[in-house]
């Protein structure tokens, strides 16, 4: 092949690589939220007459939910932007009036404090179970295999210190 057509060859190559990167990476960061849950909520249905349906009774708004002491980065996959994009979604989606999409926020921001919640327990209980273990099997073991346990446990500390950039 000629060195002109090699390089008409790399230039197409180049080219077609360029339409479906630039496609990817729209759909992921231009449109996210047209992507995020989309096999979850279909779009929503289109709008109808509803019939009227008496007014309920007023119920007393609840008091406003605080935000919690520690916030995730605005990287993890806890944070604010992921929720609100399904969030925003799910009300779409159920064509909820504004009072209904107050009542959902607040149901949703105190499901997330309560899973965070059992989630500090969980890991409580855990760092408890583990410093149980380690105290049975300290029991079972002569001097000097306590201490090579204890310099096998500062390895993997500073190992995770490391991983973790500290």
């Amino acid at each position: 092949m000629k060195t002109s057509s090699r390089a008409l060859v790399w230039v197409i190559l180049v080219f077609a690589a360029g339409i479906v990167f630039g496609t990817a990476l729209t759909l992921l960061i231009v449109r996210p939220d047209q992507s995020l849950g989309a096999d979850v909520l279909p779009e929503p249905p289109p709008q109808t007459a509803v019939p009227a349906i008496e007014p309920e009774p007023e119920v007393p708004p609840e008091p406003a939910v605080e935000p919690p002491p520690e916030r995730p980065s605005p990287t993890s996959p806890s944070s604010g932007l992921g929720r609100e994009i399904v969030t925003r979604r799910i009300i779409r989606y159920l064509q909820l009036d504004a009072e209904q999409e107050r009542a959902v926020r607040q149901i949703l921001e105190r499901s997330r404090q309560k899973q965070q919640a059992a989630e500090r327990q969980r890991r409580q209980d855990l760092d408890q179970i583990r410093r149980q273990t380690l105290r049975q099997i300290r029991s079972e073991l002569r001097p000097d295999q306590q201490r090579r346990l204890e310099q096998m446990l500062l390895r993997l500390q500073r190992q995770r210190q490391q991983r973790r950039g500290r």
